[in-house]
């Protein structure tokens, strides 16, 4: 792929995950995520030193890409936490059950 594509290419994905990670569209985020995967590992197999403006291209999508990273775990933490909470319930009709066992 020439360069010129390459770089439009990030600045086309790096504005896409802008847009998807303001909406925690995570299903959007992970193609994403495969598309940039697949287009670094393009410019490593091409062996070539990218041009100065593919490389700042490249920074600026890492950096991107590290907010969605923290986005994503402090999803994760949210979700840990309302499953903690609907498993506490849980907790105390298993205490029941044994106070019933005992009669």
């Amino acid at each position: 792929m020439p360069p010129a594509n390459e770089l439009q290419r990030l600045h086309n994905l790096k504005v896409q995950l802008e847009r998807v990670l303001h909406l925690d569209d995570w299903d959007a985020i992970r193609e994403i995520d495969r598309s940039l995967r697949d287009i670094l590992l393009s410019l490593r197999k091409q062996g070539d030193e990218p041009s100065a403006e593919l490389l700042a291209a490249c920074r600026d999508v890492q950096h991107l890409h590290g907010l969605a990273r923290q986005r994503c775990q402090e999803e994760c933490q949210r979700l840990r936490v309302l499953l903690d909470s609907h498993e506490q319930p849980a907790d105390g009709r298993s205490a029941y059950a044994w106070v019933e066992s005992l009669r």
